[in-house]
């Protein structure tokens, strides 16, 4: 985010919603079940519903609000770097 920030053409509503994009996925119960017992990252959903609420930006961005299902207080949000 930082990087994409640096940019002259910068929208943060891109840069989400292409976030989600790229790991949006439509398959079969069967082929999620077994694509969870071998791949050992996170399915795509959880990589975007987990990981954009923790960015400040995120909320601002897309006006999210408490009792929204994104909703993330501030205090529990994760920053690791």
């Amino acid at each position: 985010l930082e990087a994409a920030k640096s940019e002259e053409d910068f929208s943060a509503e891109e840069f989400f919603t292409n976030f989600a994009r790229i790991w949006r996925m439509k398959a079969r119960p069967e082929f999620m079940q077994m694509l969870a017992s071998v791949d050992v990252h996170a399915p795509g959903h959880l990589r975007t519903n987990i990981q954009l609420p923790n960015f400040d930006e995120f909320h601002e961005t897309f006006g999210v609000q408490e009792g929204d299902g994104m909703w993330r207080a501030k205090e529990d949000r994760v920053i690791i770097w």
